[in-house]
């Protein structure tokens, strides 16, 4: 797990490995702290990211974000900024 602060709140960082037709992946999930109707704390998740065994990251919509074998300039400040986005819903 990895913890974030961000303007917008606090949020996490959470993998999971798994394992399903096409063989392993891994899924991130980011959640932002909230609170609910009784004002107790719970984490939402935000936005899910999923790898697979060819070095691609997916969103949960399957659009390819990162292709680790091919990278191109600046996807990793990309990459932050739209985690930074996910907490701020």
């Amino acid at each position: 797990m990895l913890a974030l602060e961000s303007p917008y709140g606090k949020g996490r960082i959470i993998f999971s490995p798994r394992i399903g037709e096409t063989g392993s992946y891994g899924q991130f999930l980011v959640q932002k702290l909230e609170l609910d109707a009784k004002d107790e704390n719970y984490w939402k998740t935000v936005w899910i990211l999923t790898t697979d065994t060819n070095d691609k990251i997916t969103l949960g919509d399957g659009r390819d974000v990162i292709n680790m074998r091919s990278p191109y300039r600046d996807q990793y400040s990309e990459m932050t900024l739209a985690i930074a986005a996910a907490l701020g819903k």
